[in-house]
């Protein structure tokens, strides 16, 4: 019989977190080339496990909820939970309980931002 240890199982554990983070690196540098410059590709890693790090935090856990919050995070600054007062307000929001519910809320509510702000 196979046996393995605690150790090897917590190695096996982070393969697909280690994936998971590659895919996010290759997809802000596909749809963020200029905000990735800005972070800098020694910088970018620790960018992402930060904005995955505060999507959990929000009770946001789901990979494509994270990768939505990630997606605003580049678009909106790494501390827009908090300096966007319409993310601070969907985020801090007791009755929101589901990831989900909020992801698609500060998406919608990023997007009127982005429209409001575009030069006419």
């Amino acid at each position: 019989m196979l046996r393995m240890r605690r150790e090897q199982m917590e190695v096996l554990a982070q393969v697909p977190q280690r994936e998971y983070l590659k895919q996010m690196v290759e997809h802000a540098k596909q749809f963020f080339p200029g905000e990735c410059k800005k972070i800098g590709a020694q910088n970018l890693e620790k960018f992402i496990q930060d904005g995955i790090a505060k999507a959990n935090s929000y009770g946001i856990e789901g990979r494509s909820d994270m990768a939505q919050f990630l997606d605003l995070k580049f678009a909106f600054g790494a501390q827009f939970d908090q300096s966007c007062v319409w993310a601070r307000e969907i985020l801090e929001n007791p009755s929101l309980t589901s990831g989900t519910a909020k992801v698609t809320l500060l998406t919608d509510a990023g997007m009127e931002e982005l429209q409001r702000s575009k030069p006419r």
